[in-house]
C-alpha cells in the first residue's frame, strides 16, 4: 500500500473514532393538521326491510363524505360498505378525488336475500380512506337492517282411516314464513255439515310458536251419524296466521277435504229376509202337492 492511501485510511478511522458513528437523517414526511375527513351519521338510521316469499328487499341509506383541503392538497378517497350478515351492499360512488375541501354525496344500499328470516339484525358499516402526500386518515359511520316478518304455511293432508261412520285425518302445517307464527283452524261449513249429521273434531283449533322451517301435526275425526247411504261432504277449512292477524293483516288460507260415508244399511233386515224366502218355499211346495194330487179328469167316450 502506498503512504497516501494510508495516510487517508488512518485519517478515516481517527475521525470516526472521535466523532463516533455518522447518522444520515431520513426524509419526514410533512403532516397536515388543517386536513380532515369525516362520514357524516347514515339517514336514516335504521331501516325495516319488506319481505315477501317470493321476493327479497332492499334498504336504501344516504350519508355525506366530507374533506376539509384549505391548502388545496390533493387527496383520493376511497368507499367501502358491508353488513355484519354478509348481505350484498353497493356504495356510489365508491371513490373521488379532490383538490379542495369538498362534500360528496353517498348512497348506499343493502340487498337482503330472499328467505331471510326476520329474527337476523345487520350492522351496516361505511368506511373511508382520504390519502394525501402526508398520510391517510379514516372515517366510519353505521347503521341498522332488520327484517319484517311474512307469514306461509304449507299443509299436508293424509288420510288415516276410513271405516263405517268415520274418516280420520292427519294435518302436517309446516310454517313458510320467515319468522315464529303460530295458526287458527276454523271449520267454515260447521253449522251445515251439523245439519247433515256430521261431526267434526279436531285435536287443536290453535297451534302456537312454529318455527321458521318446522311444522306440527294435527288430528281430525270426521263422523257420521245419518242413514242415508252413501255420502259425500266436503270440509272447508281455513288456516290463519295468528301473527298477521294480530298486527292487523290478516292473512288465511282455505283447503278442503272430502270425506265419504257409507252409512248404515236401510231397508228389510237380514232375518226377515231370510223368512220371506223360506215362506214362499213353504207355499211351493204346498202347491205342487196339490196339484200332484188333484184327480185327473177321464177323456170323454167317442
Amino acid at each position: 500500500m502506498t503512504p497516501f492511501p494510508r495516510i487517508m485510511t488512518v485519517l478515516l478511522l481517527l475521525t470516526v473514532s472521535i466523532l463516533g458513528p455518522v447518522t444520515v437523517p431520513s426524509p419526514v414526511t410533512a403532516q397536515n393538521p388543517n386536513l380532515t375527513f369525516s362520514i357524516a351519521a347514515l339517514n336514516p338510521q335504521s331501516i325495516d326491510v319488506p319481505m315477501t316469499a317470493t321476493e327479497g328487499g332492499t334498504a336504501t341509506f344516504k350519508a355525506r363524505a366530507t374533506v376539509n383541503d384549505p391548502n388545496g392538497e390533493p387527496v383520493s378517497i376511497s368507499l367501502s360498505a358491508l353488513t355484519s350478515t354478509g348481505w350484498p351492499t353497493t356504495i356510489d360512488p365508491d371513490s373521488f378525488s379532490v383538490t379542495a375541501s369538498k362534500t360528496e354525496n353517498l348512497t348506499i344500499v343493502v340487498t337482503v336475500p330472499k328467505g331471510t328470516p326476520s329474527s337476523n339484525i345487520a350492522k351496516l358499516t361505511v368506511s373511508g380512506k382520504a390519502t394525501y402526500s402526508g398520510g391517510t386518515l379514516s372515517a366510519t359511520s353505521s347503521a341498522t337492517v332488520t327484517v319484517q316478518q311474512y307469514p306461509g304455511l304449507d299443509m299436508a293432508i293424509m288420510p288415516t282411516q276410513r271405516e263405517l261412520g268415520r274418516n280420520s285425518f292427519e294435518f302436517r302445517l309446516n310454517n313458510t314464513g320467515n319468522g315464529l307464527d303460530s295458526y287458527r283452524i276454523l271449520i267454515l261449513n260447521e253449522t251445515v255439515l251439523h245439519s247433515k249429521h256430521i261431526t267434526v273434531s279436531i285435536s287443536a283449533r290453535e297451534v302456537d310458536n312454529i318455527a321458521h322451517g318446522k311444522y306440527t301435526t294435527v288430528k281430525m275425526n270426521v263422523d257420521y251419524s245419518g242413514d242415508q247411504n252413501p255420502m259425500s261432504y266436503s270440509i272447508e277449512l281455513r288456516i290463519e296466521s295468528l301473527q298477521t292477524a294480530n298486527h292487523g293483516k290478516p292473512t288465511y288460507w282455505n283447503y278442503t277435504v272430502q270425506v265419504f260415508f257409507k252409512g248404515p244399511e236401510t231397508g228389510v233386515p237380514n232375518w226377515a229376509f231370510a223368512g220371506g224366502i223360506a215362506a214362499f218355499s213353504i207355499t211351493m211346495i204346498i202347491v205342487l202337492v196339490a196339484i200332484m194330487r188333484w184327480p185327473k179328469k177321464n177323456p170323454p167316450a167317442v
